[in-house]
């Protein structure tokens, strides 16, 4: 349920409901008039927010998705140490956004769409995760790990060791967030965009990534299981379809449409 290595083409797939498999389709998308899952929620009212610490220069190609605001790496306004090629923690970036976007009690209700950067390779250096959000303060410095680079096939064990360790920090950020801030009617998905690379996963392993729904609201999350979804943290060996599927699925479950069991065979997409 994946597409290899490029994250922009997972992206624009799930935003679009399109498989965007390579440069070509994506230029072909960006030049269209195609509908986005983004725009599908500003027409119902949503503010729509990108979180994308990972951007340091301009991003036209954004407008197109239609979100009301991209915080970019100079709009999250991080000033504290420098975690890898990347920058900016994670758990900084949602917690900044946190308080501008989602703690207000005035707001609209809100789409919000984070592409994460801890986990991207080189994995490392590694911010620490803090326990007690309210201390987070972008201007003190924090004890860094050391640096992993890419390049360094001769040390893939070491790549290895560093990627495990940003997976269990972006679980930790989720874990606590999901915990101490999400809101009592959110529904967070949480999904892997692609495979590490293949010196970390080796060249053999599946396309399939797993997809996670979050909510405290029963009767939401059973509209998702009578799409197809199970119960439980280990994902089903069955994929439900390919990555641009995840819009269809989410905007049936939200509209409280038919569940897969009741509609033709055709509407659920093969892997």
């Amino acid at each position: 349920m994946c597409i290899r290595d490029r994250s922009w083409l997972a992206h624009s797939s799930v935003l679009s409901g399109l498989r965007i498999a390579d440069q070509n389709d994506y230029q072909a998308l960006l030049a269209s008039r195609r509908d986005t899952l983004t725009k599908r929620f500003a027409t119902a009212g949503y503010r729509t927010v990108a979180i994308m610490p990972g951007l340091k220069f301009p991003w036209p190609e954004g407008q197109f998705y239609g979100f009301d605001r991209i915080y970019d790496s100079q709009a999250l306004n991080y000033t504290g140490p420098t975690y890898g090629w990347w920058a900016v923690p994670d758990q900084y970036s949602l917690y900044r956004v946190h308080q501008i976007e989602v703690a207000p009690t005035d707001r609209k209700p809100l789409l919000m769409f984070f592409p994460t950067i801890n986990s991207h390779a080189p994995f490392a250096p590694l911010p620490p995760y803090q326990a007690d959000w309210g201390q987070i303060d972008a201007h003190l410095a924090a004890e860094v790990s050391e640096s992993v680079e890419l390049g360094s096939r001769a040390d893939g064990e070491a790549l290895a060791a560093a990627y495990r360790r940003s997976v269990r920090y972006n679980l930790a950020v989720l874990g606590g967030y999901l915990s101490h801030f999400a809101p009592a009617k959110a529904l967070v998905m949480v999904l892997g965009d692609h495979q590490p690379p293949a010196i970390v996963g080796g060249r053999d392993i599946s396309w399939q990534v797993p997809v996670h729904l979050f909510s405290r609201d029963p009767a939401l999350l059973q509209r998702f299981l009578d799409l197809g979804f199970k119960q439980g943290l280990v994902p089903d060996q069955n994929p439900l379809g390919n990555i641009e599927a995840l819009a269809t699925l989410l905007l049936s479950a939200l509209n409280g449409e038919p569940s897969a069991q009741q509609r033709p065979p055709s509407a659920v997409i093969a892997p």
